[in-house]
């Protein structure tokens, strides 16, 4: 390998760009907090450090809520999330956010998954937005009069395992008896009848019927309340509620009747596990939490890039860009200067055992690696553009992600010596490469690489199809990093693949968590 990094700069010095050897790689950002959007008022990716952010009265005891690195909902390196555990029996854990002020009209959005192992049996409630006193939170039996609170929670209900607003409000019907001692919050969607009993009011039963949960998954939860115009009566309501999954809306649900004065606002977060008996062990993790006065949709990643002045990147694109795949599209709206002389892209032909410098029209594919150069004077943020989606996938019986597999092909070798392969991770998420599968038309005598179960990296090697290390340039004072079977690569990771004299066509299946 290090005949070959020889060569590489080699190259670089005569490449006619003025440069330096690349140095230090700024780190890939993780928190979204760092570009507070317009109407945000509230924002943690538990990258803090601590819990110290949130208002509760218990201090956030290790015992129940714990600070955990863990790639989250998008697998991102250095990522932190924060774990829900409640001890047996009765009892809760939980994060409270005062607001300030008070809001008539609010979003809140936040990533949870519940653990393998969690029990969706054990009666629960769960996270959502508050109006009031704090010392009403979590208040129950009693109908609220419209002057001192209302609250929904986003928690999974017992009989369907599926999601819906647990809601406290003025105009609750669907089970009071008796307002001040026999009355429980209102379900939306109302899914316990057909309007015989609980769901009288059509309007606010299920269009949309929510999916079944599963535990070991990330769901993005948002929902917003609207507390409509103070009112005496339930037939002047005009409040509103709905939530999302994962960008699909389950409402809305509208009529509400949730207060009787202006001066009754949200005012409270709070994301809660609360368990009324015996229940698992295991609880939720929780991560990209927003409040907003506007709607928020599902966090935006892969997250942005910065390239830092005058140093080399080995990069790849973590999505498909769709239309606007060139060079232009893609990187020309975040870099200053001209092309070839500010900035500068190559990809590598490996059949001619050139560079490429593709120029502005050139286009770019995921699974494609890429040197970047840019002299700004400064550090520069790159993203893809707004057309980008997710990168294809195929699911042939070779690929063993549920998630698909995006095939990436290989150069072979001329002839029985060493080819190398300039390649790029293609996901926005992070992806191990034991999941990965290599397919080749030769076959081999070692671990048949051409049958329909392909070969795992290792078993590649063994039969001289693919070495099973690839190698992504870090920075000067690392070199370049050996990603070793099992190991992870993330998002804007470029890599080098060597195929190996059985090569043959090949293609590596490439998947991600």
């Amino acid at each position: 390998m290090s005949c070959f990094i020889r060569r590489y700069f080699l190259f670089l010095c005569l490449a006619g760009i003025i440069l330096t050897m690349p140095a230090t790689i700024t780190a890939r950002p993780v928190d979204e907090c760092q570009n507070m959007q317009p109407g945000w008022i509230f924002c943690s990716g538990f990258e803090e450090g601590n819990f110290d952010i949130w208002d509760d009265y218990d201090g956030n005891p290790p015992e129940t809520n714990r600070l955990l690195e863990d790639g989250g909902p998008f697998g991102l390196e250095g990522n932190h999330v924060a774990q829900l555990r409640v001890p047996p029996g009765r009892g809760g854990a939980d994060f409270v956010k005062v607001l300030g002020g008070g809001y008539d009209r609010l979003y809140a959005r936040w990533y949870v998954k519940w653990e393998d192992g969690y029990d969706f049996d054990a009666p629960s409630h769960g996270s959502g937005l508050h109006a009031g006193s704090r010392d009403y939170l979590g208040h129950s039996d009693y109908r609220p009069d419209g002057t001192d609170w209302f609250s929904s929670w986003i928690e999974p209900q017992t009989s369907t395992h599926r999601l819906v607003a647990y809601t406290y409000y003025r105009g609750m019907y669907m089970e009071c008896s008796d307002p001040n001692g026999s009355c429980w919050g209102d379900f939306f969607p109302c899914m316990l009848d057909e309007g015989t009993r609980y769901c009288t009011k059509e309007q606010h039963r299920e269009t949309v019927t929510p999916p079944a949960l599963e535990t070991g998954r990330w769901y993005c939860i948002e929902m917003m309340i609207d507390a409509g115009d103070p009112v005496w009566t339930d037939a002047e309501a005009n409040g509103i509620l709905t939530f999302w999954i994962d960008g699909v809306e389950i409402g809305p649900w509208t009529d509400l009747w949730f207060r009787t004065t202006s001066d009754l606002q949200l005012t409270i977060l709070w994301l809660n596990l609360f368990h009324h008996g015996e229940h698992s062990v295991e609880g939720i993790m929780l991560d990209n939490v927003v409040v907003s006065t506007q709607r928020i949709g599902p966090a935006e990643f892969p997250p942005d890039l910065t390239l830092p002045d005058n140093q080399w990147r080995q990069i790849s694109l973590p999505g498909d860009p769709g239309e606007e795949n060139t060079v232009a599209a893609i990187f020309a709206d975040d870099i200053p200067g001209t092309y070839g002389t500010s900035w500068i892209v190559y990809t590598y032909d490996a059949q001619t055992h050139q560079y490429r410098n593709p120029g502005l029209d050139g286009t770019i594919s995921p699974g494609t690696g890429l040197w970047i150069l840019q002299q700004s004077g400064g550090p520069v943020t790159i993203d893809m553009p707004d057309t980008t989606s997710d990168t294809p996938v195929i699911s042939p019986e070779t690929c063993p992600s549920a998630n698909g597999c995006h095939a990436i092909t290989v150069i072979p070798p001329a002839t029985n010596g060493v080819q190398w392969n300039m390649l790029g991770y293609p996901f926005r998420t992070t992806g191990h490469t034991d999941d990965f599968r290599v397919e080749t038309s030769l076959v081999t005598a070692v671990h048949d690489c051409s049958d329909t179960d392909g070969c795992t990296l290792v078993e590649a090697r063994e039969a001289q199809v693919l070495h099973d290390v690839f190698w992504h340039y870090a920075d000067e004072a690392t070199g370049y990093q050996a990603i070793q079977p099992g190991e992870a690569m993330s998002p804007w990771d470029g890599f080098w693949a060597a195929a190996l004299g059985n090569a043959g066509t090949t293609t590596i299946l490439t998947s991600h968590d």
